[in-house]
């Protein structure tokens, strides 16, 4: 089944608002503070490789933001315009979206993540016609699976021994969360 019709309804929620965050499209001009957290080990521990130098960030900022932005959302401050991390969905059916997200290591345990996912899970389950929404986890992501139960997601499935770009093999874990529940 064809995701138009989803992304067509999505573009019309560029920016997003929560009490402390601004969600919306990264630029170019985001750069710094991309770099900032895409270059950062711990920060990426359980996500992709970090990028080593300022023009890797920029590739992975031109390939995965600019050329393709529709359900994805850089993390900004109110308070100072900062760039923090960001939050995206996929979706998969114009009924069933993946989420994913990267959070600066700097802004962990403050909330931030719960209050972006907190407003996508609403607008899709409120402006759309979503009915799940499904998170993919590492096993050892504490943080990630606690935030998740938090906010209502159940866990769907378990696939053992996958690979990881850093060449070991983990447990992915498959969280859930329906509009009906």
């Amino acid at each position: 089944m064809s995701t138009t019709r989803l992304l067509v309804n999505f573009s019309k929620y560029t920016t997003l608002e929560t009490d402390r965050l601004v969600l919306k499209p990264l630029s170019i001009n985001d750069l710094d503070d991309y770099h900032e957290y895409s270059g950062d080990e711990e920060t990426l521990k359980y996500d992709y490789l970090p990028h080593k130098t300022l023009k890797e960030s920029e590739e992975g900022l031109v390939t995965w933001y600019l050329s393709a932005p529709l359900g994805k959302y850089g993390l900004f401050l109110k308070s100072s315009g900062k760039l923090i991390g960001n939050i995206n969905f996929r979706p998969e059916t114009n009924e069933k979206v993946f989420i994913g997200y990267t959070l600066n290591k700097k802004f962990w345990k403050r909330g931030y993540a719960t209050e972006a996912l907190q407003k996508l899970i609403s607008l899709s389950f409120n402006q759309s016609n979503i009915k799940q929404i499904l998170a993919k986890v590492h096993s050892e992501d504490r943080a990630s699976i606690a935030l998740l139960i938090k906010l209502g997601f159940s866990l769907v499935n378990i696939e053992s021994n996958v690979k990881h770009y850093r060449g070991y093999t983990f447990d992915e874990l498959t969280y859930e969360k329906r509009k009906d529940n």
